[in-house]
């Protein structure tokens, strides 16, 4: 029994010289486990596996995921496209913006044929509006059609 112990303390003496000098000078963050458990000859442990890399990503346009293009660990390169995005709802804001545009143009028209010149200025500057709203919505489906990388 002495000796099985002995054995043991020698063991665990040697495994921490040898993880002692694999050290790489970095110190690790401190992860909560639960205690090892004890079956005989199995050792079973719970832990917190951290990433070597990570990587934050950050598009232009925001937006539901379409299609994954890339699988997990997969290499990538810049300029791959990694993911697509669902634009119905962007290409729905320019038809909405088109149908604003036609109707500020369309008051516009009536505001020339008979009205003061400062609701023309107005019906003017709304047209002005549209037709900027219009483009934004136009380079925001551009924007999340084009390669996301």
């Amino acid at each position: 029994m002495r000796q099985t112990r002995l054995r043991l303390l020698g063991g665990v003496l040697a495994g921490i010289l040898l993880l002692g000098g694999c050290a790489t000078g970095e110190a690790a963050s401190p992860v909560a486990t639960e205690p090892a458990e004890h079956q005989g000859n199995i050792v079973s442990a719970e832990g917190v596996v951290q990433p070597h890399k990570k990587a934050d990503l950050a598009f232009q346009v925001a937006g539901r995921v379409e299609q994954v293009l890339v699988e997990e660990g997969q290499q990538v390169s810049t300029g791959d496209e990694l993911l697509r995005l669902d634009t119905r709802d962007l290409e729905q804001n320019v038809l909405k913006a088109k149908a604003a545009l036609a109707s500020a143009q369309a008051s516009l028209a009536k505001a020339q044929a008979g009205s003061r010149s400062e609701e023309i200025t107005a019906a003017e500057a709304a047209v002005v509006s549209a037709q900027a709203s219009k483009k934004t919505a136009e380079l925001s489906v551009d924007i999340s059609a084009g390669n996301l990388t």
